[in-house]
């Protein structure tokens, strides 16, 4: 399915450009969507787009899939409001989740906060339309 095709096309490290863009789409009628800036371990990133208003980050299962043994199998997710304000929560994840070098259960993002989960940079760009 539409998870498999981007956790393969995510982890192929043999792409040539240093920046790819994917836009996951499910049926929702606002149309606004949350963009995050992901920097690998491999030292690639990705921009990714997400119209669901909760987003999931982990190894398995998940929306935003990484391939990071310091990362548990549900370790994050990021919920967008009605209002376009964007929560993250841990999900009690072994080695934690820090937003700007704090380790946080919980936290209101703002536009450019860091997010460190594992080895694994995720830059939090902002909810548009």
């Amino acid at each position: 399915g539409l998870r498999n095709l981007l956790r393969d096309e995510f982890f192929n490290l043999s792409l040539a450009e240093t920046q790819h863009t994917m836009t996951v789409m499910a049926p929702i009628a606002d149309k606004k969507y949350m963009k995050v800036k992901v920097d690998l371990a491999s030292g690639k990133t990705v921009k990714l787009k997400y119209v669901n208003s909760k987003v999931y980050i982990g190894r398995e299962g998940t929306e935003l899939i990484l391939n990071d043994i310091e990362i548990s199998r549900k370790h994050a997710y990021i919920q967008r409001l009605d209002n376009n304000q964007v929560i993250i929560y841990d999900l009690a994840s072994a080695n934690g989740t820090f937003v700007n070098d704090k380790r946080i259960e919980r936290k209101v993002l703002m536009k450019d906060d860091v997010i460190r989960v594992g080895n694994t940079k995720i830059t939090f760009l902002g909810v548009f339309q």
